[in-house]
């Protein structure tokens, strides 16, 4: 792919005479032409290619200065890739035909900043406040386990709140790198220590098995999500992202957003026949349901109730709300098929209130949380690459 600079100069007098970041956005690309040397992928005596950055242009040279691609930086990160090389480290390919044509270099660590930091980001202090929000919510992480002794160990309660507080007076970007190891290595010690296994008989054991298990599944998600916030990948979308804004206000209907729509109605209606099972129970059955079963079950079904609703009505631009639905109908799928597997059915009323209960203590159990970990991650990254899809697909519609 080539685009002349004739082609350039006519968009940039179509824009204004100007292509340049949004109002707040701090980039290197605002500095002087940089140029940076990348060595092609295949043959290790291959003269190397250069790469000039200007303030609004990317330009591929070849060896002889032949200029093979120009981009225009808010365009640019849809023809980058960063990949790894086992045996060559790092890889960036300037992709020319999707699928069929692209130039592959190996990238150090030096020029992978210097493209990453020409990109289209972030303002900062949009990042500065996503690290601050992260920061609080760690802070809350750390007073919930300090205000629960009995279920967790007080060192790590208090080892959140200082990074938490750390995070909030620090607001960079390496703050993600020590949240990811901090919850990393939680996650692990709740997951896989048993010193809370030995207490006294009955719904405490349960408990003293579920709270720490379910807290150590939560943080080793996190975990890999704030350890991704660090990846060159994730500022590649967020790139993407940035060039793709304007889209988000004319788009048709999502159909990322709809498929995780359809997964939560089926989950409000198995909730909806949990709140039935309850009606059956105290008019037909032989012992009424207690209090904490009707809470539990009205409590799930209105949440999964009113996701339903905000994904119906605002399923053009609501990814965020979908993400999150999405990770709420997954844990609350394997929870309920663990209770489905456990209950004995056999001469009970249909939808018995013991399947959510007994699905949330059998948290405890690998064969539960295992899963649990693992299918929540493969939904975050379908549900990252169906929005960059389709995000795609609707620039190149409004381009032809």
């Amino acid at each position: 792919m080539f685009l002349s600079p004739v082609w350039y100069d006519d968009v940039r007098e179509a824009n204004g005479g100007s292509m340049s970041e949004a109002p707040g956005e701090t980039n290197a690309a605002q500095a002087a032409p940089v140029r940076i040397a990348l060595r092609p992928l295949q043959g290790s005596a291959a003269e190397p290619w250069s790469v000039a950055l200007e303030s609004d242009l990317l330009w591929l040279h070849a060896p002889d200065g032949r200029v093979v691609m120009m981009l225009a930086r808010e365009d640019a990160a849809r023809h980058l890739r960063f990949d790894w090389n086992v045996p060559r480290g790092r890889v960036v390919s300037f992709v020319v035909v999707e699928g069929l044509k692209a130039h592959r270099f190996r990238c150090g660590r030096r020029e992978l900043g210097v493209l990453l930091d020409w990109l289209p980001q972030k303002p900062r202090e949009a990042m500065e406040r996503e690290v601050r929000l992260y920061g609080a919510a760690i802070v809350l992480t750390g007073v919930l386990q300090i205000s629960l002794p009995e279920y967790f160990p007080g060192l790590w309660g208090l080892a959140f709140v200082l990074l938490g507080l750390a995070a909030m007076f620090y607001a960079k970007r390496p703050m993600y790198a020590a949240n990811s190891l901090l919850m990393l290595a939680a996650g692990g010690v709740l997951l896989f220590s048993r010193r809370h296994v030995h207490a006294a008989a009955g719904l405490q054991v349960d408990l003293k098995q579920v709270l720490p298990t379910g807290l150590g599944s939560v943080l080793l998600m996190w975990g890999v999500q704030q350890f991704a916030l660090l990846g060159a990948n994730h500022r590649l979308r967020v790139a993407r992202l940035r060039g793709a804004e304007s889209l988000l206000g004319e788009r048709s209907p999502s159909p990322a957003v709809k498929r995780v729509r359809w997964a939560v109605m089926i989950l409000a209606a198995l909730l909806v026949g949990q709140v039935l099972g309850l009606f059956l129970q105290r008019y037909v059955g032989t012992s009424a349901p207690i209090l904490r079963d009707w809470v539990l079950c009205l409590t799930l079904a209105g949440v999964a109730l009113g996701a339903v609703g905000v994904l119906r009505w605002r399923e053009e631009a609501a990814y965020l709300e979908a993400r999150i639905a999405g990770q709420f109908a997954v844990v609350l799928g394997v929870l309920y098929c663990a209770g489905l597997f456990n209950v004995p059915i056999e001469n009970s009323l249909p939808f018995p209130p013991d399947i959510l209960w007994i699905g949330l203590f059998s948290l405890r159990q690998p064969y539960v949380w295992l899963p649990l970990i693992g299918l929540v991650l493969l939904f975050n990254r379908w549900f990252g690459r169906a929005v960059e899809k389709e995000l795609e697909g609707a620039r190149e519609q409004r381009e032809f």
